[in-house]
């Protein structure tokens, strides 16, 4: 089969669905019986080969520093002419859906979408409740209506975890699959620890180096842990330091230059670096309530790492499934600080064996996309 992506939330600074996308090239690329194909917004139209087939670049109207949508049907209708697929996957609900939707007309191709963002309670919610919340519940419920609508017309809605797959069963959506997602364990391991990267921030032998692993956005949760961050600095063997980039980057670094037990890494584009960082921390930090999965928990568990997260969402659903971690309110500050207090003094390395066997068995990119291949293959 042809497989197709419309993947707008592609960037190569991007973070989970870049992981999605980059693992199944590589599991395409194994498995050639099939041909996978990715279309993404760029500055100008380009062709390349990639792993498991090509990727195909069409100009897109730029949405902010890191991404792009796509909005020409008929650039599109060339595109998926050429490369005929068997299925057709929607990676958003925006504008890039509506072009292809009309491109892909009269093609035969099952079309699926991946609900990679709860978009109406993870950033819409939060602004109406700020700004005007006498609207919020009407604004709400309309957007899931739109949800409904957009998604309900295709073949399959695939959510990565219980937490969505629930969310859009109970707004009236009938063709929720749930599909995990999957770590690679090869990669992310306690044996990638480096000593001297923990030694170079100044982190003694016996401190606790916490990390947080994200977009410096509010809906990954970083104001409620900068809010917590006097508590949790309060234990002077205690440091955060901070991977990735965003909007609240000013702040990380307003923390940085106060404190010597803040460090801000920035953002860190190597996935081998990535893992070396994870498994010198003690511990993640998770601290947004809106994870539509939890890659990060996943990836620093497979590192040997325990994790703090908020109590909803993805990230809450990993850290009850692999046992490994506390959990706080979510947007609660003063409960965060309480959580990483408890974490700290507790030891996880019987839990940290147990929950790297549970993800290897249950959460494998192999499995993933052998599940997918099969589900996409009974809805042709």
């Amino acid at each position: 089969m042809v497989f197709c992506d419309i993947a707008s939330f592609f960037s190569p600074r991007g973070g989970g669905v870049a992981t999605y996308h980059r693992a199944k090239q590589n599991y395409f690329a194994r498995h050639p019986a099939h041909r996978y194909v990715m279309i993404v917004p760029a500055r100008r139209d380009s062709v390349e080969a990639a792993p498991g087939g090509a990727i195909y670049r069409l100009r897109g109207f730029r949405f902010d520093d890191n991404y792009r949508h796509l909005w020409d049907p008929l650039s599109l209708r060339r595109v998926l002419r050429d490369i005929r697929p068997d299925v057709l996957e929607f990676g958003s609900p925006y504008l890039d859906y509506w072009a292809a939707s009309a491109a892909a007309r009269g093609l035969g191709a099952v079309r699926t979408a991946f609900y990679h963002a709860d978009f109406p309670d993870t950033y819409v919610r939060p602004l109406m409740r700020r700004s005007l919340p006498p609207a919020e519940g009407p604004v709400l419920d309309l957007l899931y209506r739109y949800v409904r609508r957009v998604f309900g017309r295709l073949d399959a809605t695939l959510a990565a975890s219980r937490f969505i797959a629930g969310k859009l069963g109970a707004i009236g959506l009938n063709n929720v699959f749930r599909l995990p997602f999957g770590v690679d364990m090869d990669a992310f391991r306690p044996s990638r620890r480096v000593d001297s990267f923990r030694a170079g921030l100044g982190v003694g032998p016996n401190d606790k180096l916490l990390l947080f692993a994200g977009r410096y956005r509010a809906d990954k949760g970083i104001d409620v842990l900068l809010a917590a961050l006097p508590s949790v600095l309060d234990d002077h063997g205690v440091h955060v330091a901070f991977a990735g980039t965003g909007p609240l980057q000013d702040r990380v670094k307003v923390w940085a230059a106060r404190s010597d037990r803040v460090h801000d890494l920035g953002f860190i584009g190597s996935p081998a670096r990535m893992a070396q960082v994870y498994a010198s921390s003690d511990g993640l930090l998770s601290p947004g309530g809106s994870e539509t999965f939890g890659f990060a928990v996943c990836e620093a568990v497979a590192s040997g790492s325990p994790v703090v997260s908020a109590d909803s969402g993805g990230g809450a659903e990993m850290v009850e499934r692999l046992r490994c971690g506390r959990l706080f309110k979510a947007g609660q500050p003063a409960d965060l600080a309480r959580a990483v207090s408890d974490l700290i003094r507790e030891d996880f390395v019987e839990r940290i064996a147990s929950a790297r066997d549970t993800l290897r068995a249950e959460f494998n990119w192999d499995r993933t996309f052998e599940t997918y291949v099969d589900h996409h293959g009974s809805l042709r």
